[in-house]
């Protein structure tokens, strides 16, 4: 059971940035398949997850280790996994800090659309701190995948906003 208050370290702030996969790894910032995408389409996604933690008790200077667990579900259906993992040997030895949990790829990611273009599904990235005397920290934050472009017209001085295409 995860407690959000009462626990020396609280995994709280979230960086969730997407790209695509074009068969390298993470590297670019484009679907792999060709744009514009329709409402039903999915894609590959990758997510960069990086989680920020904050020690609260700063009575104790002994560094706080641990483990850092992660899953990524659909906002309508938590028993959807679509993808987890674990970071072991966790030390929190200062107030704040970064841990990047890695790239993850969700390999059938439905697209975010603005309200008048289609759906905006949604997913949950959940993690979940775990201290070696087995207090836990829990966070989470809700995304959507998508992608933005801009375009502008030289002559025209026009400027063009893309969503998913």
């Amino acid at each position: 059971m995860c407690v959000f208050d009462a626990e020396p370290v609280h995994a709280a702030a979230f960086n969730v940035v997407v790209g695509g996969d074009d068969g390298s790894g993470f590297h670019n910032n484009e679907t792999t398949i060709p744009l514009p995408l329709g409402d039903d389409v999915r894609v590959s996604a990758w997510i960069d997850l990086t989680v920020t933690a904050t020690r609260h008790d700063q009575s104790n200077s002994k560094p706080i280790e641990g483990e850092i667990s992660y899953w990524i579900t659909t906002h309508s259906s938590s028993e959807q996994q679509l993808a987890s993992g674990t970071i072991y040997n966790i030390t929190m030895d200062q107030r704040v800090k970064d841990f990047h949990l890695g790239k993850i790829h969700i390999p059938a990611a439905k697209l975010w659309w603005p309200h008048t273009h289609g759906g905006q599904p949604l997913y949950v990235a959940k993690v979940k701190f775990r201290s070696s005397n087995h207090h836990e920290s829990c966070a989470s934050t809700t995304f959507g995948i998508r992608t933005v472009s801009s375009e502008t017209g030289a002559a025209s001085k026009s400027f063009t906003l893309k969503i998913n295409g």
